[in-house]
């Protein structure tokens, strides 16, 4: 299996297809059950397609609402990698306390062993 390098530009690219891809099911079962014109079906239509076939314009749609999303994360997950550094860092130094079997198995991943 191959593994691709999380970056945040392509973090937000995978939250811009999922997006698109939520936008047409949303915007093919509205034209399955309301009457649209003929102007804004034609131009949905145009775009049922994939996100990598889209125009950049299109793409910026997308992008729009990917960030969104990456907003809400950061407010959401502010100071978290900070928490878990610490974790780890008291669980390298042997403070760990039993109950926190999540920061061994955080240690476990950064294990020579554990990457063969």
């Amino acid at each position: 299996m191959t593994t691709r390098q999380l970056t945040p530009e392509s973090l937000r690219e995978a939250l811009a297809s999922i997006e698109h891809d939520q936008w047409m099911a949303w915007s093919k079962n509205l034209s399955g059950m309301e009457v649209l014109s003929e102007d804004r079906l034609d131009r949905w239509e145009a775009s049922w397609v994939p996100y990598d076939q889209l125009t950049e314009a299109q793409k910026d749609m997308d992008r729009e609402w990917a960030d969104k999303v990456l907003a809400a994360l950061a407010r959401y997950t502010e100071g978290l990698v900070e928490r878990v550094a610490d974790a780890l860092e008291n669980a390298a130094d042997g403070r760990i306390k039993d109950g926190k079997p999540w920061a061994r198995r955080l240690l476990a991943l950064d294990a020579p062993e554990a990457q063969e």
